[in-house]
């Protein structure tokens, strides 16, 4: 996977968006999908206080004003056992 900077993500996006046809939620929700795998996958074998329950996640949008974002992650994340 290789790392960019948000600038270089909007130029990506757009020309996903524009020039290939692909919708903005189709990658908005591949996006959200892919972070939950990360987030769950680093929580793995973790504890929640010694309790055998996982920990719990909160995902929060205050302040970026992309709230759909974060509700795609929280519902991709709710999805996995």
């Amino acid at each position: 996977m290789k790392a960019v900077t948000s600038g270089q993500m909007r130029q990506i996006e757009k020309i996903a968006i524009e020039e290939l046809g692909i919708p903005a939620i189709i990658l908005m929700e591949n996006a959200a999908i892919r972070v939950a795998e990360i987030c769950l996958e680093a929580l793995a074998g973790r504890v929640n206080c010694g309790a055998p329950a996982p920990p719990k996640v909160m995902i929060s949008s205050e302040g970026t004003g992309i709230h759909a974002d974060s509700a795609s992650m929280s519902r991709n994340t709710a999805a996995y056992p």
